[in-house]
């Protein structure tokens, strides 16, 4: 991805899994904590199709970041996979119910131990 985007070096860039969105989404939210609000960040997604699910559902719980697309300069065929591989499906169930558990992140719950 370096390479083909011409990212250098000294940019940072954080390798996380192309199957796995959950493990995208710990990955912004660790580096997103680690910044701890004292700069602004942005997301620029180059990867697959679970990341960018992953970063979507990183920027519905943290509206501040922005997200910046990347626009090819000209199409290369060869830089592309060919064919159609294995099809993933995600049931995320109720979305309300998944809106309200991306809400709830960083807030505090105070349960009665009664």
């Amino acid at each position: 991805m370096r390479e083909i985007n011409k990212i250098p070096d000294s940019a940072p860039s954080y390798e996380v899994s192309t199957f796995d969105y959950k493990k995208t989404l710990e990955t912004l939210e660790r580096i997103y904590q680690a910044r701890d609000c004292k700069y602004h960040v942005n997301i620029s997604p180059l990867g697959s199709k679970m990341q960018s699910v992953g970063i979507a559902l990183f920027w519905y719980m943290r509206q501040d970041v922005s997200i910046v697309f990347a626009m090819p300069e000209e199409y290369n065929a060869r830089q592309y996979s060919e064919g159609c591989k294995a099809t993933w499906q995600i049931n995320f169930g109720d979305i309300n119910k998944v809106r309200e558990i991306l809400d709830s992140v960083g807030q505090l719950e105070i349960v009665s131990g009664n």
